[in-house]
């Protein structure tokens, strides 16, 4: 079993390297890396909100529970 520590290091560190590849990829296309970061700021943002809606919804499916 993981412990708590190493489970929010993984999170931080997988989260840093999607921030950066955003950024990169972003800047292949437009060359502009402040877009970049404006895209991977409001993707954050929007991918944060997405992802609450997502778990408000599954506590309220009584699939596979105990």
């Amino acid at each position: 079993m993981e412990t708590k520590l190493r489970s929010i290091t993984k999170a931080i560190t997988y989260n840093v390297l999607i921030i950066l590849y955003s950024i990169a990829a972003v800047f292949l296309f437009a060359k502009k890396t402040d877009l970049g970061l404006y895209f991977v700021i409001a993707s954050l943002i929007i991918l944060i909100a997405v992802y609450f809606l997502h778990e408000r919804i599954w506590n309220k499916i009584r699939l596979w529970q105990e």
